[in-house]
């Protein structure tokens, strides 16, 4: 078994940043601090102190981060970012499109297949034409991701990075 870095002389214990987030689709990764969880959402910390990133889990990730607040936040908004992929959604008759209506946004999003991919289109309560449509995506999940980040903005630290 690995030896803890938690244990280890020259390691920082706190003032780490996290600078990204990982979904591996399933626990097959061993946190890179405590060396004993297996974890699905990575989590990479960097330290000025320390040369390499760690890949560590929520919970390490957590006694590390100067923003406790923050890890959590972006652990929850990656697992419920993952549930919303899968939910299930309404099918619209006859064009059989899928749709959700969100209460948020005020409006009903519909995914569509054509040539070259899934697109998006979002109905705004009391518009009279949907919009989107223009950016093709290579699968329905793909597609279901991009509308869950349009109603749930990406927290600060997944801003600008691609998922």
């Amino acid at each position: 078994m690995a030896v803890s870095l938690w244990n280890q002389a020259g390691v920082p214990h706190k003032g780490w940043t996290e600078v990204d987030v990982v979904d591996l689709d399933e626990p097959a990764e061993t946190c890179g601090m405590c060396r004993s969880a297996q974890v699905r959402y990575i989590h990479v910390m960097v330290h000025a102190d320390y040369a390499d990133a760690l890949r560590v889990g929520v919970h390490c990730a957590e006694r590390m981060a100067d923003d406790y607040a923050g890890v959590r936040e972006t652990e929850r908004w990656m697992r419920r970012r993952t549930a919303f992929s899968v939910k299930e959604w309404k099918r619209e008759r006859p064009s059989g499109r899928s749709f959700l209506r969100s209460r948020k946004k005020r409006a009903t999003v519909l995914l569509e297949k054509r040539a070259g991919g899934w697109y998006v289109l979002v109905e705004e309560t009391g518009a009279r034409k949907p919009r989107g449509g223009r950016k093709a995506y290579p699968s329905e999940r793909a597609a279901r991701m991009a509308v869950y980040e349009w109603i749930y903005p990406r927290p600060r630290v997944l801003a600008g990075k691609q998922l």
